[in-house]
């Protein structure tokens, strides 16, 4: 009952605490890139700068969140990927080297978090498992994106 009566308190307290994170990974991708990536960590940045508005938008919308959860499915495989290997995943450039692990469970922790976000906002249930089957195959999207990265930049 207190969740559903603070359902857009919630909403806007979830996304300032994950614009603060990608306010820090933004900041790292445009000021401290790795060298190796840094046409890609500019898009990247660019990305979520227009995420982070789009988020503050429409905050009270299960739409939105639903978008986060794929998102940060796909940086979740994406970060295990360079943890799995031993090498930065770079998520936040040069900024904090080494911080494969660490943005894996802060990606999995925003995946959830963005799955009960939706759920208070009253999205269907039949709606969140589709989505929540649809993150799992961005999970391993992000992870063959990563891997694809690696055998580019990083083997030449």
């Amino acid at each position: 009952m207190f969740l559903k009566k603070h359902k857009k308190l919630i909403a806007l307290s979830a996304a300032i605490l994950i614009s603060c994170f990608l306010l820090l990974a933004i900041y790292g991708k445009l000021f401290h890139p790795s060298e190796n990536l840094k046409k890609l960590e500019h898009w990247v940045g660019f990305f979520e700068i227009i995420f982070i508005i789009s988020l503050f938008f429409y905050r009270n919308n299960w739409q939105i969140w639903m978008i986060t959860t794929i998102m940060f499915a796909s940086f979740a495989g994406y970060s295990i990927f360079w943890y799995r290997v031993k090498l930065p995943c770079a998520c936040m450039g040069t900024l904090i080297p080494h911080i494969s692990l660490l943005s894996f469970f802060l990606d999995l922790t925003f995946f959830v978090l963005s799955l009960g976000v939706a759920y208070l906002l009253q999205i269907k249930r039949f709606a969140l498992y589709f989505w929540t089957c649809l993150g799992c195959t961005f999970f391993l999207i992000g992870y063959a994106f990563a891997e694809k990265i690696y055998q580019k930049s990083i083997l030449l």
